[in-house]
């Protein structure tokens, strides 16, 4: 399941509409629906207003697009083969219970997330130190005009 499903699915439990969470995130009807058909790149800001919108945590969201792939790729028989080039090859001699898998990815995931929450943080900070920039140069004109 890709991220634009849950996305979907976490709407539907919350029983709205395409049009009021596109309206609640500034964006268009048919941008919003790209999204959970997976035919639009989301950012992780653009992640996180949804999450906000749809009232759930971020986790939730990436965690539950990537739960059912793994446990669905844990109950295949073919998924464990050789055969299956997606998947190194020490798993693909260890038969791994779906449960392990999940555990495997849900960390991996999570590491995902708090990366890309750090990118996030690092690209907040940066625009903030140049607000402060702008600022202080303000503050600094405005001290030179008192002084005429």
């Amino acid at each position: 399941m890709k991220i634009g499903n849950a996305i979907r699915i976490f709407r539907h439990l919350k029983k709205m509409t395409h049009k009021e969470v596109a309206f609640q995130l500034g964006i268009t009807q048919q941008a919003y629906s790209k999204i959970e058909r997976d035919e639009s790149s989301i950012s992780v800001e653009r992640l996180i207003d949804i999450a906000d919108v749809l009232e759930v945590d971020i986790k939730q969201i990436l965690n539950y697009s990537s739960t059912e792939e793994t446990i669905a790729a844990a109950s295949s028989e073919n998924s464990l083969t050789p055969a299956n080039p997606s998947l190194p090859s020490r798993l693909s001699t260890d038969r791994l219970s779906a449960k392990k898998l999940q555990s495997m990815h849900e960390t991996i995931t999570e590491e995902n997330i708090l990366w890309k929450i750090i990118e996030y943080q690092r690209e907040e900070m940066e625009v903030l130190r140049n607000e402060k920039m702008e600022l202080l140069k303000m503050l600094q004109q405005l001290d030179l005009l008192k002084k005429l």
